[in-house]
């Protein structure tokens, strides 16, 4: 029988789940208006933040302190900037909302996923968005940018039948670039799970009534969904996502087989070959091949739009322009064709670490290189620490957003655009993994002779000594980087860009080794 202690624990931490899954489905509903018409009520966020702030104040915030917390909290401190400097409101403020948005999914799924059980629930959930998100992006794309005629049919027969359908178009649709981008996520993760496939089945399936029917069921869906996004991105004739993929394939495969880093040097070999072949050794021409579209834009094109968009940089590179304001600022300012219309809108920077800087500035882009850098740190900081299920996703994750950072070089996923929101679930799905895996260890891994009681006196000094000399070298550290990278920027540009790149990476690096110093000191017998 529970002792009242326990069950104010337990009736606690029932409406604490119960709270975290409302602000998820809450969170859900507001990007799906988002996604339908480029804004949300301001009721439904006011009620989304009083949602979260009651979560902060009442739940169990360890889903809400990771690594990424420092490089998070500051993109939220720019966003107000950005909307403040903007000069198109009705531009910027669906960028912000995305942006709002995707934060709310990451530290959501921290504070959900927190063990093995809620882990397969979002395994699930990952399988239905990886089908999803494709058939709802083949029908809200436009398909002109591609030169395939079928999906431009298909839609028009669907829309003969179907005319919600056209609804989607009405605004113009989605580039076939954006939905290659999040494609790119897709590919990596479907074949982690259908590769190791039996790590699945051993956690999950096999406890099922009819795990054979369950085990089918899984696998189509998989391989279903393999096929859909792996022909969607042929349609896309998106280069930049063809070469991610490739990438982030590759080196999923020597993940999971190491003795064949071999690939490498094969994969470089047939670079090479059809670099003599198809572009007799020029390289200028060689890539052009690979970035060619129906549009014209070629490597020369881009090369223009980076020199300009640099530019563009130099002139703000404390604050940027603003979220979605891009395009019509460079097309104000810095397009300098003649025969330039209105009606023609450049909106990408096509690369999107440029984009981040231009949008938001350098010290933003330190922020975002800060992210990945401290994710990548957790995936290889937690990946020998959990069970093989975990490890599965943790793989295709990671070479999922792989794909997507190789993808944006040639184009870019602004900030807040509406279908980024799949890099934040990623980035949520490695946060909760992370903190969390303690939950999600190897059984043999629990020695309950190691574990010490901590008196809380203790545990609130080590905890407020901690957060104040992480918080303090952080922030140090990042303002030094952003006031380097802004003090080169009239001297070389490129200078500031290699500064808040580097600066970034080594931002993230050092905030998740100091995480992982504070976690074992907490877990260390010394401390008494």
């Amino acid at each position: 029988m529970k002792t009242p202690h326990q069950f104010w624990n337990s009736q606690k931490s029932s409406r604490g789940d119960f709270l975290v899954v409302l602000i998820i489905v809450t969170n859900t509903i507001l990007y799906g208006l988002l996604l339908a018409q480029d804004t949300i009520p301001f009721i439904g966020l006011s009620a989304l933040g009083l949602l979260c702030l009651v979560n902060l104040i009442f739940n169990d915030k360890r889903g809400s302190k990771s690594p990424i917390l420092l490089p998070v909290l500051g993109l939220i401190a720019f966003l107000p900037v950005s909307g403040a400097i903007s000069i198109d409101l009705g531009l910027t403020l669906p960028k912000l909302y995305g942006v709002i948005l995707s934060i709310v999914f990451v530290y959501s799924l921290a504070n959900f996923i927190n063990s093995i059980s809620r882990l397969r629930l979002t395994t699930l959930t990952l399988l239905l968005l990886t089908f999803a998100i494709p058939v709802v992006g083949f029908l809200a794309t436009n398909w002109s940018g591609s030169s395939f005629t079928l999906p431009s049919r298909i839609l028009a027969r669907l829309g003969q039948y179907i005319p919600q359908i056209n609804k989607f178009l009405s605004g113009g649709g989605i580039h076939v670039n954006t939905l290659a981008g999040t494609l790119s996520f897709f590919v990596p993760l479907l074949l982690s799970l259908l590769w190791d496939d039996k790590a699945i089945n051993r956690t999950y399936l096999n406890q099922s009534s009819h795990p054979a029917l369950a085990i089918l069921a899984v696998k189509l869906l998989v391989v279903f969904s393999l096929i859909l996004s792996s022909v969607l991105l042929v349609f896309t004739q998106s280069r930049g996502s063809y070469l991610g993929v490739g990438v982030g394939i590759l080196v999923l495969v020597i993940w999971k087989n190491p003795h064949l880093y071999w690939l490498i040097f094969l994969f470089i070999a047939i670079i090479f070959a059809a670099f003599l072949v198809f572009a007799d050794g020029n390289l200028v021409k060689f890539v052009s091949l690979l970035d060619t579209t129906r549009e014209g834009d070629t490597l020369q094109v881009r090369l223009d739009y980076w020199k300009r968009t640099v530019s563009l940089i130099q002139d703000f590179p404390i604050t940027g322009v603003g979220l979605g304001t891009y395009g019509k600022v460079y097309d104000t300012l810095y397009n300098f064709t003649p025969l330039a219309t209105e009606d023609y809108i450049s909106f990408y920077a096509h690369n999107m670490y440029l984009g981040v800087a231009a949008s938001m500035g350098l010290p933003a882009l330190i922020l975002y290189f800060a992210l990945f850098s401290s994710t990548a740190t957790m995936v290889i900081s937690a990946y020998r620490k959990v069970r093989s299920v975990a490890r599965v996703l943790l793989m295709g994750l990671s070479c999922g957003i792989l794909a997507n950072l190789i993808y944006g070089l040639w184009d870019n996923y602004l900030l807040g655009e509406k279908l980024a929101v799949v890099l934040w679930i990623y980035l949520g799905v490695i946060n909760a993994i992370y903190i969390h895996q303690g939950n999600m260890g190897r059984r043999i891994s629990v020695q309950p002779e190691s574990t010490m009681t901590i008196t809380q006196t203790d545990i609130i000094k080590s905890k407020t000594s901690f957060w104040f000399s992480y918080f303090l070298f952080g922030i140090g550290s990042w303002v030094l980087f952003s006031l380097a990278a802004i003090a080169f920027i009239n001297i070389n540009p490129y200078i500031s860009l290699g500064i808040a790149m580097i600066g970034g990476v080594l931002l993230g690096i050092y905030l998740t080794y100091r995480f992982e110093i504070r976690n074992h000191r907490l877990q260390s017998p010394s401390i008494a």
